[in-house]
């Protein structure tokens, strides 16, 4: 693929991005979009990428999982331009603070042999090698702490490096296009300027929102040399910019020993996706307290009800209660939905995968109280709390409110993070968190978020409705596998 259908490649993905194992809201722009700017990151990682896709895990807590897929294309070595730099990532805060997001080392030789070095946010300690050799035929993904070298064979071809510069696309006024969720892309060509000593080709898009909130704008920059791929992206949203380059450029021939796997890993060939596992990072777990063993499910009985989790006009999710105390929530993606059911009568769980028709089991411990009888949390005064990462929490009391005519207590976490704490912050910076809990409920009506971390945000519980839902949500369907997990 040419620079210019690379080019077009990445506006497809930000206007497309449900596309390949792209987290599902990523269309959703504005939401959860603490996100945005590393999963942008990683498409441009993609891009530089020989041939496998490598995602990290987004989870909070647990142990960090790599997953790899193969390519469905033929790779294509460019050989006789060798070279070597450091592909940085930063992400800048509305406030102003820096935080470090990723690094990928890229080396080059002669050969048209590729070796990429992922690691950082995402990665946890884990570092993640990945060799194209097109001599061998081979793609390697190495995973150096478990000494393991995966294997995936490649259709390959090699081509000389251009040794004159290529073209940029001409200049033209911005060219728009209707997104399948209402939403609008228009992209627009930039001209060439020198970064790095390289000559690069420009290119913005900008994602407008039908709701008129602010969007996304990516400004990407390609190199017109034969080293092919992004030399610069920046990509700015509600929560500040996102900055990807390749610096550090050497041109001289990389050590031939680092385009071969070790002789003392263990090889593993393989066809299909795979996961890697590594220990959870340490700021994660610092910060989350450890999840019990068995837990016991309240639940709440005489009073069911359903309603949509909105953020904005965007649907989150469905929920239901019935008056057994049985509680379904279907999480919307564009891929479809999560299904969590949690049944305290069979004394389960189940979460369901709609798409591959199974359902996770799990046992809970049950305890059942009728939903009148539910109190509001007893109000306390402001509580302080220090974690062993240095982040302080402050909890405070926000009294009650009405909301759609139903009582609510309100409370607010503010989560200061001092130099240091969340992915090398430069500064100290903070979130706000505030919810307005309905005890009869068992939910929350009104969540807002605010800080340079997240977005602004308000996520609502709406279109609430007390009559009893149909008896056939809370159950697994026909056809489907149940799976126990322990």
């Amino acid at each position: 693929m040419n620079r210019r259908g690379t080019v077009k490649r990445i506006a497809r993905l930000l206007a497309e991005p449900n596309r390949g194992r792209l987290p599902a809201r990523l269309s959703k722009i504005g939401l959860k979009c603490n996100v945005m700017p590393l999963i942008l990151l990683l498409i441009v990682a993609a891009l530089a990428s020989a041939q496998v896709r490598i995602m990290p895990s987004f989870r909070a807590a647990g142990p960090v999982t790599i997953d790899i897929t193969p390519g469905a294309r033929a790779a294509t070595a460019i050989t006789g331009l060798p070279y070597s730099g450091d592909r940085t990532g930063e992400r800048i805060l509305s406030d102003g603070t820096h935080m470090s997001q990723s690094m990928v080392r890229e080396f080059r030789d002669s050969l048209g042999r590729v070796r990429e070095e992922h690691s950082g946010q995402g990665f946890g300690s884990l570092t993640i090698v990945e060799i194209l050799d097109p001599i061998a035929g081979f793609d390697w993904v190495l995973d150096p702490a478990n000494q393991v070298a995966y294997r995936v064979v490649l259709q390959l071809k090699s081509r000389a490096g251009a040794q004159n510069l290529q073209p940029c696309d001409p200049d033209g006024p911005p060219t728009s296009r209707n997104m399948p969720d209402g939403n609008v892309s228009s992209s627009q060509p930039l001209g060439s300027q020198t970064i790095q000593g390289i000559e690069a080709c420009g290119r913005t898009t900008t994602i407008t929102r039908k709701d008129g909130a602010p969007g996304l704008t990516a400004e990407t920059w390609f190199s017109r040399e034969g080293i092919g791929g992004v030399m610069l992206s920046k990509t700015s949203e509600q929560t500040g910019q996102h900055i990807s380059q390749l610096v550090n450029l050497r041109f001289s021939e990389p050590d031939a020993g680092l385009f071969v796997p070790p002789v003392s890993y263990r090889v593993i060939d393989e066809t299909t996706a795979f996961t890697i596992t590594g220990p959870a990072p340490l700021s994660q777990t610092s910060q989350v307290p450890p999840v019990p063993a068995s837990r016991t499910v309240v639940a709440l009985t005489g009073m069911p009800w359903s309603g949509d989790l909105m953020s904005g006009s965007t649907p989150l999710s469905k929920q239901f209660r019935d008056s057994s105390g049985r509680t379904r929530r279907d999480e919307l993606t564009g891929n479809g939905a999560t299904v969590i059911i949690v049944d305290p009568v069979a004394g389960y769980s189940y979460k369901l995968d709609t798409a591959a028709h199974t359902a996770h089991r799990q046992s809970i411990k049950t305890q059942s109280k009728p939903a009148s009888e539910a109190t509001a949390p007893v109000r306390a005064s402001a509580q302080t709390t220090k974690l062993p990462s240095g982040v302080t929490g402050l909890t405070e009391s926000l009294g009650t409110k009405t909301v759609d005519g139903v009582v609510t207590f309100g409370t607010r976490v503010t989560l200061t993070y001092p130099p240091g704490s969340t992915n090398g912050n430069d500064k100290t910076t903070s979130t706000v968190n505030e919810s307005w809990l309905s005890p009869q409920l068992g939910a929350s009506l009104v969540m807002q978020s605010s800080g340079a971390l997240v977005p602004n945000s308000t996520v609502t519980l709406t279109n609430l409705s007390y009559a009893e839902p149909e008896a056939a949500l809370f159950k697994v369907p026909d056809g489907y596998q149940v799976i126990d997990d322990h």
